[in-house]
Protein backbone atom coordinates (compact mmCIF):
# COMPACT_ATOMS: atom_id res chain seq x y z
CA UNK A 1 0.00 0.00 0.00
CA UNK A 2 1.87 3.12 -1.07
CA UNK A 3 1.23 5.67 1.47
CA UNK A 4 2.93 8.54 -0.73
CA UNK A 5 0.31 7.92 -3.23
CA UNK A 6 -2.72 8.03 -0.01
CA UNK A 7 -0.84 11.04 1.11
CA UNK A 8 -1.41 13.60 -2.44
CA UNK A 9 -4.95 11.96 -3.09
CA UNK A 10 -5.91 13.06 0.42
CA UNK A 11 -4.52 16.51 -0.36
CA UNK A 12 -6.84 16.79 -3.33
CA UNK A 13 -9.78 15.93 -1.34
CA UNK A 14 -9.06 18.03 1.00
CA UNK A 15 -8.16 21.21 -1.18
CA UNK A 16 -11.37 20.87 -2.70
CA UNK A 17 -13.26 19.66 -0.04
CA UNK A 18 -14.67 15.94 -1.65
CA UNK A 19 -16.19 13.19 -0.21
CA UNK A 20 -13.11 10.43 -0.40
CA UNK A 21 -13.33 6.47 -1.19
CA UNK A 22 -10.06 4.61 -0.45
CA UNK A 23 -10.59 0.87 -1.82
CA UNK A 24 -7.68 -1.84 0.02
CA UNK A 25 -9.02 -5.21 -1.66
CA UNK A 26 -12.15 -5.10 -4.13
CA UNK A 27 -12.68 -8.58 -3.99
CA UNK A 28 -13.04 -8.25 0.26
CA UNK A 29 -14.65 -4.95 -0.48
CA UNK A 30 -12.52 -3.21 2.03
CA UNK A 31 -12.67 0.36 1.96
CA UNK A 32 -12.48 3.63 4.05
CA UNK A 33 -14.04 6.84 3.27
CA UNK A 34 -13.66 10.39 4.21
CA UNK A 35 -16.16 13.22 3.69
CA UNK A 36 -14.46 16.55 4.29
CA UNK A 37 -17.29 18.35 2.21
CA UNK A 38 -18.17 20.19 5.77
CA UNK A 39 -14.94 21.63 6.61
CA UNK A 40 -15.83 24.75 6.47
CA UNK A 41 -17.77 23.78 9.07
CA UNK A 42 -14.65 22.58 11.34
CA UNK A 43 -15.36 18.81 10.96
CA UNK A 44 -15.37 16.01 8.42
CA UNK A 45 -16.16 12.29 8.64
CA UNK A 46 -13.98 9.07 8.49
CA UNK A 47 -15.51 5.97 7.91
CA UNK A 48 -14.68 2.42 7.59
CA UNK A 49 -16.75 -0.38 6.51
CA UNK A 50 -19.02 -2.64 8.62
CA UNK A 51 -20.00 -6.41 8.22
CA UNK A 52 -23.09 -5.65 6.35
CA UNK A 53 -21.01 -5.02 3.45
CA UNK A 54 -18.01 -7.83 4.21
CA UNK A 55 -18.76 -11.13 3.41
CA UNK A 56 -18.90 -13.74 5.72
CA UNK A 57 -15.30 -14.96 5.37
CA UNK A 58 -14.20 -11.55 5.55
CA UNK A 59 -16.58 -10.52 8.76
CA UNK A 60 -14.73 -8.70 11.48
CA UNK A 61 -14.01 -10.34 14.85
CA UNK A 62 -15.56 -8.95 17.87
CA UNK A 63 -12.07 -8.17 18.84
CA UNK A 64 -11.16 -6.47 15.70
CA UNK A 65 -14.00 -4.49 16.48
CA UNK A 66 -13.29 -3.32 20.06
CA UNK A 67 -10.12 -1.88 18.64
CA UNK A 68 -11.69 0.06 15.72
CA UNK A 69 -14.20 1.23 18.75
CA UNK A 70 -11.41 2.29 20.77
CA UNK A 71 -10.11 4.29 18.12
CA UNK A 72 -13.06 6.46 18.02
CA UNK A 73 -15.47 4.76 15.46
CA UNK A 74 -18.63 3.80 16.30
CA UNK A 75 -20.64 1.53 14.15
CA UNK A 76 -23.96 2.81 12.68
CA UNK A 77 -25.95 1.22 10.14
CA UNK A 78 -23.85 0.78 7.43
CA UNK A 79 -20.02 1.44 8.55
CA UNK A 80 -17.66 2.65 11.65
CA UNK A 81 -17.72 6.46 11.51
CA UNK A 82 -15.34 9.12 13.54
CA UNK A 83 -16.47 12.41 13.24
CA UNK A 84 -13.00 14.84 13.66
CA UNK A 85 -13.28 19.00 14.96
CA UNK A 86 -10.24 20.31 12.94
CA UNK A 87 -9.51 24.14 11.96
CA UNK A 88 -9.70 24.78 8.50
CA UNK A 89 -6.66 26.75 8.22
CA UNK A 90 -4.82 23.36 10.46
CA UNK A 91 -5.05 20.99 7.70
CA UNK A 92 -1.13 20.92 6.70
CA UNK A 93 -0.57 17.93 8.09
CA UNK A 94 -3.73 16.21 8.04
CA UNK A 95 -2.84 13.92 5.16
CA UNK A 96 0.01 12.57 6.25
CA UNK A 97 -1.35 11.76 9.12
CA UNK A 98 -4.67 10.15 7.76
CA UNK A 99 -2.89 8.35 5.65
CA UNK A 100 -0.63 6.92 8.19
CA UNK A 101 -3.41 6.04 10.42
CA UNK A 102 -5.52 4.38 7.70
CA UNK A 103 -3.35 2.03 6.21
CA UNK A 104 -2.29 0.84 9.62
CA UNK A 105 -6.12 0.29 10.29
CA UNK A 106 -6.32 -1.56 6.88
CA UNK A 107 -3.55 -4.06 8.22
CA UNK A 108 -3.81 -4.32 11.61
CA UNK A 109 -8.00 -4.63 11.78
CA UNK A 110 -8.85 -6.00 8.03
CA UNK A 111 -5.76 -7.92 7.28
CA UNK A 112 -4.63 -6.08 3.96
CA UNK A 113 -1.91 -7.06 2.65
CA UNK A 114 1.13 -4.27 2.58
CA UNK A 115 1.44 -5.07 -1.10
CA UNK A 116 -2.32 -4.31 -1.98
CA UNK A 117 -2.77 -1.72 -4.54
CA UNK A 118 -4.89 0.92 -3.86
CA UNK A 119 -7.71 2.71 -5.17
CA UNK A 120 -8.78 6.04 -4.89
CA UNK A 121 -12.47 7.81 -6.14
CA UNK A 122 -12.83 11.56 -4.86
CA UNK A 123 -16.32 13.44 -6.19
CA UNK A 124 -19.10 15.19 -4.40
CA UNK A 125 -16.23 17.73 -4.49
CA UNK A 126 -17.55 21.73 -2.68
CA UNK A 127 -14.65 23.62 -4.14
CA UNK A 128 -15.72 23.40 -7.79
CA UNK A 129 -17.54 26.59 -9.51
CA UNK A 130 -19.69 24.41 -12.19
CA UNK A 131 -19.64 26.77 -14.79
CA UNK A 132 -16.52 27.59 -14.41
CA UNK A 133 -14.74 24.26 -14.03
CA UNK A 134 -17.02 21.63 -15.74
CA UNK A 135 -17.60 24.65 -18.27
CA UNK A 136 -21.09 22.57 -19.21
CA UNK A 137 -24.55 22.72 -17.12
CA UNK A 138 -27.04 20.45 -16.37
CA UNK A 139 -29.74 20.71 -19.23
CA UNK A 140 -32.16 22.72 -18.54
CA UNK A 141 -35.09 20.07 -19.37
CA UNK A 142 -34.24 18.64 -15.72
CA UNK A 143 -35.76 21.56 -14.40
CA UNK A 144 -38.34 22.47 -16.90
CA UNK A 145 -39.63 19.11 -16.80
CA UNK A 146 -39.11 18.67 -12.57
CA UNK A 147 -37.31 15.67 -13.49
CA UNK A 148 -35.14 14.10 -10.28
CA UNK A 149 -31.46 12.91 -10.88
CA UNK A 150 -30.41 10.06 -8.58
CA UNK A 151 -27.29 8.65 -9.36
CA UNK A 152 -25.53 4.82 -7.26
CA UNK A 153 -22.47 4.59 -6.97
CA UNK A 154 -20.71 0.96 -7.49
CA UNK A 155 -20.95 0.62 -3.89
CA UNK A 156 -24.07 2.04 -2.92
CA UNK A 157 -23.13 5.29 -2.44
CA UNK A 158 -26.53 7.73 -3.20
CA UNK A 159 -26.87 10.89 -4.73
CA UNK A 160 -29.97 12.57 -5.76
CA UNK A 161 -29.45 15.78 -7.27
CA UNK A 162 -26.10 15.83 -6.18
CA UNK A 163 -26.64 15.45 -2.38
CA UNK A 164 -25.28 12.85 -0.88
CA UNK A 165 -27.99 11.23 1.16
CA UNK A 166 -27.95 8.11 3.24
CA UNK A 167 -30.81 5.24 2.86
CA UNK A 168 -33.49 6.52 5.34
CA UNK A 169 -33.37 9.70 3.67
CA UNK A 170 -33.52 7.89 -0.14
CA UNK A 171 -36.79 6.36 1.54
CA UNK A 172 -38.01 9.95 2.36
CA UNK A 173 -37.24 11.15 -0.96
CA UNK A 174 -39.09 8.32 -3.10
CA UNK A 175 -42.37 8.89 -1.14
CA UNK A 176 -41.88 12.81 -1.14
CA UNK A 177 -41.04 12.39 -5.59
CA UNK A 178 -44.48 9.94 -5.34
CA UNK A 179 -46.85 12.35 -3.94
CA UNK A 180 -45.88 15.26 -6.19
CA UNK A 181 -46.04 12.34 -9.49
CA UNK A 182 -42.31 13.45 -9.96
CA UNK A 183 -40.17 11.35 -12.38
CA UNK A 184 -36.56 10.82 -11.87
CA UNK A 185 -33.49 9.35 -13.82
CA UNK A 186 -31.51 6.94 -12.39
CA UNK A 187 -27.83 6.18 -13.11
CA UNK A 188 -25.93 3.92 -11.99
CA UNK A 189 -21.85 3.55 -12.06
CA UNK A 190 -20.46 0.96 -14.12
CA UNK A 191 -23.78 1.13 -16.22
CA UNK A 192 -22.66 -1.84 -18.80
CA UNK A 193 -22.02 -4.73 -15.69
CA UNK A 194 -24.35 -6.80 -13.38
CA UNK A 195 -25.09 -4.10 -10.20
CA UNK A 196 -23.46 -5.60 -6.76
CA UNK A 197 -26.04 -6.43 -4.25
CA UNK A 198 -25.76 -3.72 -2.82
CA UNK A 199 -26.52 -1.61 -5.62
CA UNK A 200 -29.05 -4.06 -6.57
CA UNK A 201 -31.18 -3.56 -3.25
CA UNK A 202 -31.37 0.45 -3.79
CA UNK A 203 -32.75 -0.43 -7.47
CA UNK A 204 -35.42 -2.77 -6.07
CA UNK A 205 -36.21 -0.17 -3.25
CA UNK A 206 -36.69 2.46 -6.22
CA UNK A 207 -38.62 0.10 -8.10
CA UNK A 208 -40.86 -0.62 -5.13
CA UNK A 209 -41.72 2.90 -4.43
CA UNK A 210 -43.60 3.33 -7.21
CA UNK A 211 -41.77 6.74 -8.53
CA UNK A 212 -41.45 7.04 -12.37
CA UNK A 213 -38.25 5.81 -13.28
CA UNK A 214 -37.28 7.33 -17.21
CA UNK A 215 -36.06 4.84 -19.47
CA UNK A 216 -32.71 5.08 -21.65
CA UNK A 217 -34.66 6.58 -24.77
CA UNK A 218 -36.79 8.86 -22.00
CA UNK A 219 -33.77 9.88 -20.23
CA UNK A 220 -32.54 13.62 -21.36
CA UNK A 221 -28.63 13.80 -21.41
CA UNK A 222 -27.83 15.14 -18.27
CA UNK A 223 -25.04 17.73 -19.36
CA UNK A 224 -26.99 17.97 -23.11
CA UNK A 225 -26.15 16.54 -26.31
CA UNK A 226 -22.40 15.14 -27.25
CA UNK A 227 -21.32 15.57 -31.15
CA UNK A 228 -17.52 14.10 -30.34
CA UNK A 229 -16.34 11.52 -27.72
CA UNK A 230 -12.81 10.54 -27.50
CA UNK A 231 -11.05 8.45 -24.36
CA UNK A 232 -7.42 6.92 -24.59
CA UNK A 233 -5.47 5.51 -22.46
CA UNK A 234 -1.73 6.25 -23.61
CA UNK A 235 -0.02 4.36 -24.89
CA UNK A 236 -2.13 2.23 -27.02
CA UNK A 237 -4.13 0.48 -23.85
CA UNK A 238 -7.21 1.45 -25.22
CA UNK A 239 -9.28 3.76 -27.46
CA UNK A 240 -12.97 4.73 -27.71
CA UNK A 241 -13.88 8.07 -30.05
CA UNK A 242 -17.25 8.38 -31.89
CA UNK A 243 -17.91 11.26 -34.22
CA UNK A 244 -21.14 12.23 -34.87
CA UNK A 245 -22.18 11.11 -38.09
CA UNK A 246 -19.14 9.88 -38.98
CA UNK A 247 -16.98 7.50 -37.30
CA UNK A 248 -16.42 4.62 -35.09
CA UNK A 249 -12.93 3.77 -33.40
CA UNK A 250 -12.22 1.29 -30.70
CA UNK A 251 -9.05 -0.72 -29.52
CA UNK A 252 -8.75 -2.59 -26.69
CA UNK A 253 -6.40 -5.80 -25.68
CA UNK A 254 -8.08 -8.84 -24.88
CA UNK A 255 -8.18 -10.28 -21.73
CA UNK A 256 -4.99 -12.97 -21.61
CA UNK A 257 -3.88 -11.13 -24.94
CA UNK A 258 -0.81 -8.73 -25.64
CA UNK A 259 -2.04 -7.97 -29.15
CA UNK A 260 -4.06 -4.73 -30.04
CA UNK A 261 -7.74 -5.20 -31.55
CA UNK A 262 -8.82 -2.64 -33.52
CA UNK A 263 -12.07 -1.31 -35.25
CA UNK A 264 -12.75 1.72 -37.46
CA UNK A 265 -15.31 2.44 -39.75
CA UNK A 266 -18.30 4.74 -40.51
CA UNK A 267 -21.39 3.67 -38.80
CA UNK A 268 -25.20 4.79 -39.53
CA UNK A 269 -25.75 4.86 -35.26
CA UNK A 270 -23.68 6.89 -34.13
CA UNK A 271 -26.02 8.99 -32.24
CA UNK A 272 -27.50 6.06 -30.32
CA UNK A 273 -23.66 5.03 -29.50
CA UNK A 274 -23.78 9.28 -28.20
CA UNK A 275 -26.91 8.59 -26.46
CA UNK A 276 -25.18 5.68 -24.39
CA UNK A 277 -21.90 7.24 -24.07
CA UNK A 278 -24.27 10.64 -22.99
CA UNK A 279 -25.86 7.88 -19.94
CA UNK A 280 -22.09 6.58 -18.83
CA UNK A 281 -20.70 9.90 -18.55
CA UNK A 282 -23.80 10.69 -15.91
CA UNK A 283 -23.48 7.06 -14.31
CA UNK A 284 -20.13 7.36 -14.01
CA UNK A 285 -19.59 11.25 -12.46
CA UNK A 286 -17.47 11.76 -14.63
CA UNK A 287 -18.41 15.74 -14.96
CA UNK A 288 -18.79 15.95 -11.23
CA UNK A 289 -15.31 14.76 -10.69
CA UNK A 290 -13.97 18.20 -12.23
CA UNK A 291 -11.28 18.56 -15.35
CA UNK A 292 -7.56 18.04 -13.93
CA UNK A 293 -4.57 19.31 -16.60
CA UNK A 294 -7.32 19.97 -19.11
CA UNK A 295 -4.63 21.22 -21.65
CA UNK A 296 -2.56 18.06 -21.77
CA UNK A 297 -5.22 15.75 -23.23
CA UNK A 298 -4.36 14.42 -26.40
CA UNK A 299 -0.75 16.27 -26.26
CA UNK A 300 1.39 14.36 -28.55
CA UNK A 301 3.89 14.45 -25.63
CA UNK A 302 2.05 13.31 -22.93
CA UNK A 303 0.36 10.70 -25.28
CA UNK A 304 3.73 8.90 -24.87
CA UNK A 305 3.36 8.57 -21.33
CA UNK A 306 0.81 5.92 -19.35
CA UNK A 307 -1.91 7.96 -18.95
CA UNK A 308 -5.53 9.03 -19.25
CA UNK A 309 -7.17 11.48 -22.09
CA UNK A 310 -10.74 12.49 -22.77
CA UNK A 311 -12.23 15.03 -24.64
CA UNK A 312 -15.98 15.57 -25.00
CA UNK A 313 -17.66 18.11 -27.33
CA UNK A 314 -21.08 19.28 -26.97
CA UNK A 315 -23.52 20.16 -29.59
CA UNK A 316 -23.35 23.57 -27.94
CA UNK A 317 -19.79 24.12 -28.47
CA UNK A 318 -18.49 23.53 -25.23
CA UNK A 319 -15.42 21.23 -24.69
CA UNK A 320 -14.82 19.51 -21.52
CA UNK A 321 -11.35 17.67 -20.85
CA UNK A 322 -9.44 15.78 -18.75
CA UNK A 323 -5.88 14.32 -18.33
CA UNK A 324 -4.24 12.22 -15.33
CA UNK A 325 -1.38 10.00 -15.17
CA UNK A 326 -2.00 6.56 -14.93
CA UNK A 327 -1.39 6.23 -11.51
CA UNK A 328 -4.08 8.96 -10.68
CA UNK A 329 -6.77 7.22 -12.66
CA UNK A 330 -9.92 7.04 -10.08
CA UNK A 331 -12.60 4.27 -9.60
CA UNK A 332 -14.97 6.43 -11.91
CA UNK A 333 -13.15 6.54 -14.91
CA UNK A 334 -12.16 3.10 -14.59
CA UNK A 335 -15.64 2.35 -14.49
CA UNK A 336 -16.21 4.46 -18.00
CA UNK A 337 -13.52 2.61 -19.17
CA UNK A 338 -14.58 -0.68 -18.37
CA UNK A 339 -18.41 0.41 -19.73
CA UNK A 340 -16.92 1.84 -23.28
CA UNK A 341 -15.04 -1.36 -23.32
CA UNK A 342 -18.16 -3.07 -23.48
CA UNK A 343 -20.08 -1.07 -25.82
CA UNK A 344 -17.00 -1.60 -27.99
CA UNK A 345 -16.83 -5.86 -28.00
CA UNK A 346 -20.55 -5.67 -28.41
CA UNK A 347 -20.60 -3.43 -31.30
CA UNK A 348 -17.40 -6.05 -33.29
CA UNK A 349 -19.71 -9.14 -31.98
CA UNK A 350 -22.68 -8.04 -33.86
CA UNK A 351 -20.29 -7.04 -36.84
CA UNK A 352 -19.38 -10.40 -36.57
CA UNK A 353 -22.60 -11.67 -36.90
CA UNK A 354 -23.68 -9.80 -39.68
CA UNK A 355 -21.12 -11.56 -41.67
CA UNK A 356 -22.06 -14.53 -40.87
Amino acid sequence: MDENLLVEALKKAIENKCAFIVLADQSKNVYAQFDFTSLDENDFIWEFVSNEYLSEEFQLTEEKIILLKKKGFEPTEHNFLKTIEIEVNSTDNLSYELAKDTIKIFKDIYDISPSAVLEFEIFDCMNHDTEEVFEVKHSGIYKEKNIGILKIGKRGQVFFNDIKINEEELSKKLSELKSKKQSIACFREALMYKPSKDVESILNKVKASGVKVLSEEETPPEWGEIDAFSLYLAPDKFRFAVLRGDVFAFAYIPKGSKELVIYHKEVPDTDIILQKVASLISADSIIESGQSDPDFAFVEEKESEPSLHLTILFSEGKDWSTWYPEKDIAGNFKSLIKDCEKIGIDRIAEDEKEDI
